[in-house]
This record gives structure tokens, sequence and C-alpha cells, in this order.
């Protein structure tokens, strides 16, 4: 069989949800049954204001200004629609303009224990005041977390804590939490975990809040100091010993498998640790400190330069939605750079470089089913065949 596979402020806050209600909290699939609910008499009552996309509310801001406008940085907006969006929505809220925002309101019992570790989190003593925002996951994925930015008395960001209640969500921050364990003291890049929360309904971590700003093109230097502290120099393996090679061919099944596959997987490299999703919207620079964020796709044993590809791809089809030629030249420009080439030869992957970045959009199709933007990784991984084949 063939081994192909098939621009004014509230005109951008109007792509928001308009209606204004109290929303329900007996929802069994949202962040508030992570909570043990009582009575305005019982407990400790909160307020939040909603954003909503396709008419869901998404991510619940707390009710004062500053933090509001703060709690924005938990979404990370990729479009440019999404990034007008929302910096016109903080510009409303740090002059007190909530029109348009869900009312919701919630009232925690104060026995609660995840409501305490929380407290904790934002470092904060019982009976002080305390907030919070969340970003509520993918309502459709299996595994949907809430991120939780906890605000101090003087409503000032400090930490944010992720949590689920389904089991594979459990499996996540189990997976997210022992990465972080391992490696953030011995790699650059990784946040520091400082607690975690294992109850009888859910499972959390938390770390610092982290400010800054995403990372623009022109951060090669900087990567390369972050990749090649990824790199693990004492061991050499096989490409095709690696899990998400292992993913790869098994999606094939009974296709035969590109050209190259065979010899590529025989290729012998210092493996890395990888990110899986290492895209500039997961990621904040302050003061020329890099933290990458969102470390549930992370393995331990992954594959060199695909995150590097990732961070070049990603931005140029979902947010530039740049051509096909114009992407092809990211990566041409990246593979001329001294940067890439030392960080090429420490992986043992030189000479190799458009091969894997075919493997890596082969990747991005078939294991990780990326449907928006397929069309544009479909022409990309053909323009990329075509260019490994004619470089040869």
């Amino acid at each position: 069989m063939s081994w192909r596979k098939s621009p004014r402020l509230t005109r951008a806050v109007d792509r928001y949800h308009v209606e204004t209600h109290i929303v329900s909290t007996t929802n069994t699939d949202s962040w508030q049954t992570l909570f043990a609910q009582a009575t305005a008499n019982e407990g400790i009552s909160f307020l939040f204001h909603a954003v909503s996309r396709g008419g869901k509310p998404f991510l619940f801001l707390p009710s004062d200004n500053r933090a509001a406008a703060t709690a924005l940085e938990i979404y990370p907006a990729q479009t440019w629609k999404a990034r007008m969006a929302k910096a016109a929505l903080g510009m409303m809220l740090r002059v007190g303009l909530r029109a348009g925002l869900q009312k919701t309101s919630l009232t925690i019992s104060s026995t609660d224990p995840f409501a305490a570790f929380l407290r904790a989190a934002a470092r904060v003593e019982p009976g002080e005041p305390f907030s919070f925002a969340v970003l509520t996951g993918n309502p459709l994925a299996p595994g949907r977390r809430y991120v939780f930015l906890l605000f101090n008395s003087a409503s000032e960001p400090v930490a944010v804590v992720k949590a689920g209640a389904t089991s594979r969500a459990r499996e996540l921050i189990a997976h997210e939490t022992s990465l972080l364990s391992a490696f953030a003291s011995a790699r650059s890049g990784l946040p520091k975990l400082r607690g975690t929360c294992e109850l009888d309904n859910l499972s959390a971590f938390t770390m610092d809040f982290i400010e800054g700003t995403s990372p623009g093109d022109d951060s090669v230097a900087d990567l390369s100091k972050i990749f090649s502290s990824w790199v693990d120099v004492e061991k050499e393996i096989t490409l095709g010993t690696t899990d998400a090679w292992g993913r790869l061919i098994e999606a094939y099944g009974s296709f035969d498998l590109p050209p190259g596959y065979n010899e590529l997987q025989k290729l012998r490299v210092h493996p890395v640790l990888m990110h899986g999703d290492f895209a500039p919207w997961n990621m904040k620079v302050s003061a020329g400190r890099w933290t990458v964020l969102d470390w549930e796709r992370g393995e331990r044993v992954g594959i060199p330069a695909w995150d590097w590809f990732h961070f070049i791809v990603q931005p140029s089809v979902l947010v530039r939605r740049e051509t096909t030629e114009a992407t092809l030249a990211r990566l041409e420009n990246l593979f001329t750079t001294v940067e890439f080439r030392q960080y090429a030869t420490q992986c043992g992957i030189a000479g190799a470089e458009w091969r894997l970045a075919y493997a890596y959009v082969d990747y991005c199709i078939n294991v990780t089913r990326q449907t928006e933007g397929l069309k544009s990784l479909e022409a990309l991984r053909e323009a990329i065949r075509t260019r490994w084949t004619t470089a040869r």
C-alpha cells in the first residue's frame, strides 16, 4: 500500500459571548466540582466574571480589576485575532469595564481541602482574603485540566496551580509532576515545582507565577542555550528506540513507510529532553530568562530538533498563516545558522536535518493528529520531501 496518508476596542471584545447571567455550579464537568461547596452562611464566597468562546465560559476572572487584567496572562492567545481581543479586554478591565462578561458565583466550604491547598500556595493565612482566576481546559479532552492563578491579599499574582479530576487528567498531572521533579534543577528553562496535592477527587501541583512575554522569532541564540542543555551527551541511542518514533511507525499500520524511514530510525543520536509542544505561547521570557511551561507532553528520551522545528513551524502555520514556501524558508534559514549547526553536531543529526523535519511534520499529521492547519502541514510535508530528495 502507498505510504501517503490521507480595529476597534468594542469590535474586538464582541468576539466574546455577551450574555450576562449567573452560571450554575452544578455542572459535573466543571472546575467548580473540584471544591466541596456550601451555602453562603457556611462557606467562603467568590465572585467571577467569565469570558466565553463559542458560547461556553473558558476563563473565570476575579472581581478585583487589577487582578482580573493580570489573570489574562494565563490565557495563551495564539492567533492575531485572539491576541487583539485579549489586549482589548485587558484595557477594559483595567478601567473597571466588564460589559459582556458572564457573572459567576461560587461558595466553597471553609474546610475544603483543595481550597486549603490553594490558600497555602497563595501564601495567605486563614482568615485573610485571597482570590483566584481559572482557565479551563478543552471540555472534549478526556484529560481536561484547570489552571488556577492565585492572588494574595494584596491582589498580587503569586502562584499557579494545575489540577485535574478524571483518571486521564490525573495521569497527565502525575507525568508533568514527575518530569519537573526530575529535571527542573538540572536543565535550563523548566519551572520549579513547589508542591503537590493528592485528594480522592483530584490531583494538582503548584509552581510560582512566571511573569514575562512570549519570545519572538529572533531567538536563535537563546534557543540554542536551552536545547543544548537538554541534550544527554552521556547516552547514545538509535532514533528508532524512542517512544515518539515508535508512535510514528505504529500510526502507519499496514501502510508502507515513507522512503528513508528505515535508514533514519537506525541513526545514532544523543537523546534530548523533549517538551512536545515547544511553541512561543507555552513560554515566558523575562529579563532574558526563559521559562517553558506545560510539560504534559514532555519526554525524557526525545528526538533531537523536533522541539526546535515545532517552534518554527507552528507559529508560521497557525498564527501567521504563511505560505508553504515561507515556512520552508524559515526551516532553511534555521539550518544555516551557526547555533543550529553546532546543536546538530552535538546531537549527532548533522546531515539528517531535512529527514528529521519531514518526520516531525509527519508526526503532527499522523500521531498528534493536528486538525488546525492540517492542509498547510500536508503541503509542507511534501515540500520538505522534495527539498530532502533534491539535496541528496
